[in-house]
């Protein structure tokens, strides 16, 4: 998305603006939800949602017309945010598929939106080192 100034994971930035540098807005923030990981015969596959949350500039007077203009660009921006994310996928992950969104809050004129996308991760055994200890080798004696 090009009109993005700002991305980054989620660390809590905008909640503890005081504590980091001003962040620039139109700003994406990016969180990786719990993952839930099941066993297949070759590595394992995992469950999880990323979420991300869009911080747009919301500073209209909504009594001289002025919020109808600026709200059909905060839609669009939700739909460009949806078009640049929707279907994305790489080596180790499914497309992202989109789930839900909703107003997260109004606040320091700007407004957060989340989107949830869902996909599930991919990770093979063949990738990852082997790390258990050798088998040992029982001994016998008999008398």
């Amino acid at each position: 998305m090009p009109i993005l100034q700002y991305i980054d994971l989620q660390k809590g930035q905008m909640a503890r603006k005081d504590q980091n540098y001003p962040i620039p807005v139109p700003a994406c923030l990016i969180e990786i939800k719990p993952t839930r990981w099941s066993s297949t015969g070759g590595g394992q596959l995992g469950q999880t949602t990323v979420s991300l949350y869009l911080y747009l500039h919301c500073v209209t007077d909504t009594f001289d017309d002025a919020e109808s203009e600026s709200s059909v660009e905060i839609l669009d921006s939700l739909d460009s945010l949806y078009e640049a994310v929707q279907g994305l996928h790489g080596e180790y992950f499914n497309p992202l598929s989109r789930v839900a969104d909703a107003v997260v809050e109004y606040r320091d004129m700007t407004v957060c939106f989340r989107t949830d996308f869902e996909t599930v991760l991919l990770q093979s055994i063949e990738n990852l080192v082997e790390q258990t200890a050798p088998t040992p080798t029982p001994n016998f004696k008999f008398r």
